[in-house]
C-alpha cells in the first residue's frame, strides 16, 4: 500500500529506513507477537546528509553529530494478535539532552524525556467517549488556527 510506495520513494533516494533500526527483537507471548526496536539516530542524519545535495559544513555537521550525540532514548514496539494480525499495543520512546551550546536557540528547551503507551482491545467494537468534567469545545484561536465540525 502507501507505506510500500513511501519506502521506495526513500529507497530511490539512497535512503533505506531499515538500516535505521538497531536492537531489532521479534518475539511471541501466547497470542501476541510483538516486534521492537531502537532507531539509529546517528544512522539516520549521516543518510539523510548523504544523500542531500547541498554539501554540509564542518560548523554543522559539528551540530548534527551533537544532535545524534543528545538522544539518549529512541526506542518503539508494536505487539499484534497472533491469530487477526490486528494490534494490540504500541509503546514509544525518546529521550534527549539539547546540548548546551543550542540551548540559545532551543528557547529554554534542555531536554525531553516522553514516552507513550497505547492498548487497543475489542476491535469493532461500538464505544463512547464521554468529555472530561469542565472540559470545553475548541475554539477558532485553538488547536492548528481552530478545528471546526463538519456539517
Amino acid at each position: 500500500g502507501s507505506t510500500d510506495k513511501s519506502i521506495e520513494q526513500l529507497k530511490a533516494l539512497g535512503l533505506d529506513p531499515s538500516k535505521w533500526l538497531k536492537n531489532l527483537t521479534v518475539s511471541s507471548s501466547g497470542d501476541t507477537d510483538t516486534i521492537a526496536a531502537d532507531l539509529d539516530i546517528a544512522k539516520i542524519i549521516s543518510d539523510v546528509a548523504s544523500a542531500s545535495n547541498s554539501p554540509i559544513s564542518a560548523k554543522d555537521q559539528k551540530q548534527l553529530d551533537e544532535l545524534a550525540g543528545a538522544v539518549k532514548t529512541a526506542h518503539g514496539s508494536e505487539s499484534f494478535d497472533h491469530s487477526t494480525h490486528l494490534p494490540t499495543a504500541l509503546s514509544a520512546e525518546l529521550a534527549f539532552d539539547v546540548p548546551a551550546d543550542l540551548q540559545k536557540d532551543a528557547n529554554g528547551l534542555t531536554g525531553l524525556d516522553i514516552k507513550v503507551d497505547a492498548t487497543f482491545s475489542d476491535w469493532n467494537s461500538d464505544f463512547t467517549v464521554k468529555a472530561p468534567s469542565g472540559a470545553t469545545p475548541l475554539d477558532s484561536g485553538g488547536l492548528f488556527g481552530g478545528l471546526s465540525q463538519a456539517a
